[in-house]
C-alpha cells in the first residue's frame, strides 16, 4: 500500500521550507510579524473606542489579526455584509460560524493603515445605525 503524505508538494518547495526553517530568517520574521500585528491590534481597539462604543463591545485578542465585535443588539448580518461590502469593506459575519447568530461580526486589522481603518470603521458604523 502507498501513502502520499506531501500533497504533491516540488522537491524544490520541499528543500526551500527546510532551509527557511533552518536559518533563523523564519524565527526573525515571526518576530517581527507578531510586533507589527501588535501595533495594528492596538491601533485598531483605539479606533473602536472612538466610533463602536456606543454600537459594540469587543475582547481584546492576544494573538491572531482579527476582532470579534458583538453588536449590542441583533442586525440582519446579510444586509450588513452586502452594505459593507457595496462601500469596500469586507466583513465576516458571526452567522457564516453558527446560524442562529445575528449580532456578531469579525473584522481583520491586518492589512489596512490607520487613515483606512479610521475611514472603513467610520463607514461601517454609519451602516450599522442604518440598518438598525
Amino acid at each position: 500500500m502507498f501513502f502520499h503524505f506531501d500533497f504533491g508538494a516540488s522537491v524544490l518547495s520541499q528543500w526551500t521550507v527546510y532551509e527557511l526553517l533552518s536559518s533563523n530568517l523564519f524565527y526573525d520574521y515571526l518576530k517581527t510579524l507578531r510586533v507589527e500585528l501588535k501595533i495594528r491590534r492596538d491601533m485598531c481597539i483605539k479606533i473602536l473606542c472612538q466610533i463602536f462604543k456606543d454600537i459594540a463591545t469587543w475582547n481584546i485578542p492576544t494573538g491572531g489579526f482579527y476582532i470579534w465585535i458583538c453588536l449590542n443588539k441583533p442586525i440582519s448580518l446579510e444586509k450588513l455584509f452586502f452594505a459593507a461590502y457595496n462601500k469596500g469593506i469586507l466583513i465576516n459575519p458571526g452567522n457564516l460560524y453558527d446560524i442562529s447568530d445575528q449580532q456578531h461580526i469579525r473584522i481583520s486589522y491586518s492589512y489596512a493603515n490607520e487613515s483606512k481603518m479610521i475611514q472603513g470603521l467610520e463607514e461601517l458604523a454609519k451602516i450599522i445605525k442604518v440598518i438598525w
